[in-house]
């Protein structure tokens, strides 16, 4: 497995006008534009998108990759096919934005 970065960078999208940031592990991102509710409503609508650009990515590799992920998630992945996600067709899962375009149906 390959380590994470431990420098925290901040989201060019957080300099838009009306950005508020978010607390703590989140401050790298903006909690909301001004209207949080109808922003909320537009993701449920998926007309917006989350700045997940804080977030790190992790690569687990081998041929044990998927049993050990098993164990440590909910989430049933070892029967997926690679590319696929676990997550539901939910416009607020992120990770439901994450797989979108190689999700197949």
């Amino acid at each position: 497995m390959e380590s994470a970065r431990s420098e925290v960078m901040t989201s060019p999208v957080l300099a838009r006008h009306g950005a508020v940031p978010d607390a703590a592990a989140d401050a790298a991102v903006a909690w909301h534009y001004g209207d949080p509710t109808a922003e909320q409503r537009a993701l449920q609508a998926g007309r917006a998108v989350v700045d997940q650009s804080h977030l790190g990515i992790v690569t687990v590799t081998g041929p044990d990759r998927l049993s050990w992920l098993d164990s440590l998630s909910t989430q049933a992945v070892g029967r997926l096919a690679p590319g696929q996600s676990s997550e539901p067709d939910d416009p607020l899962s992120a990770g439901a934005h994450r797989a979108r375009g190689r999700r197949r149906r």
